[in-house]
């Protein structure tokens, strides 16, 4: 063979070898490389897996000592309420269609309702992210008929130490006072029973 194709065959072979080394190399980086994003792609989603449920975790927990809270304070509103109307609905009965005294009514104390209608007021706007949408609008309804039934207890004693003490005019009140104290039974029941099925599923 001449020196010529001996040399053409050299540098092939070289060539080739350099060529294969080359391959090789290129081969091991891009299987390294690609084995690099994958496991940085594993350990992100890792991470987050266990972000979203540390998330849950804190959320389970806020939202198991919230619904205690929640489902206490609107029992003692309500039986509060009812107490507050008993009062009033005997004091309706014992007046008959007679004219109201002026002391009628007046010893109607609602600090207490009040009281527990703030504490609602300030869990609402502490929790809303952990209530349901059903149990906050009942919450939210619940805690308006508070204000109103405030609101007509003290027009009904206002009008009754005024003088204005005849059944027509202060009977309607009572009737309003009765039907807003059944849409807050209605509305605790609704409460109950979200609040019960949500923390025993």
């Amino acid at each position: 063979m001449s020196d010529l194709v001996k040399s053409i065959l050299i540098q092939f072979g070289i060539t080739t070898t350099l060529l294969g080394a080359l391959i090789f190399i290129l081969k091991k980086v891009f299987i390294n490389l690609v084995k690099l994003k994958i496991d940085e792609a594993f350990e992100k989603k890792k991470l987050e897996l266990e972000i979203t449920k540390e998330r849950q975790i804190d959320r389970l927990r806020r939202t198991t000592q919230l619904y205690p809270k929640v489902l206490e304070n609107t029992y003692r509103l309500r039986n509060e309420i009812r107490s507050i109307t008993d009062k009033i609905k005997l004091e309706r009965i014992v007046t008959k269609d007679r004219v109201y005294s002026k002391d009628s009514f007046q010893s109607v104390d609602i600090s207490y309702m009040v009281s527990q209608r703030n504490t609602l007021e300030e869990l609402l706007y502490t929790s809303k992210v952990f209530l349901t949408p059903t149990t906050y609008q009942a919450l939210h309804d619940f805690k308006h008929h508070g204000y109103y039934l405030e609101q007509r207890i003290n027009d009904l004693k206002m009008h009754v130490a005024k003088g204005i003490d005849e059944p027509k005019i202060i009977n309607p009140i009572i009737e309003e006072i009765e039907n807003t104290f059944i849409m807050t039974d209605n509305l605790f029941l609704t409460v109950d029973r979200d609040v019960t099925t949500k923390m025993n599923p």
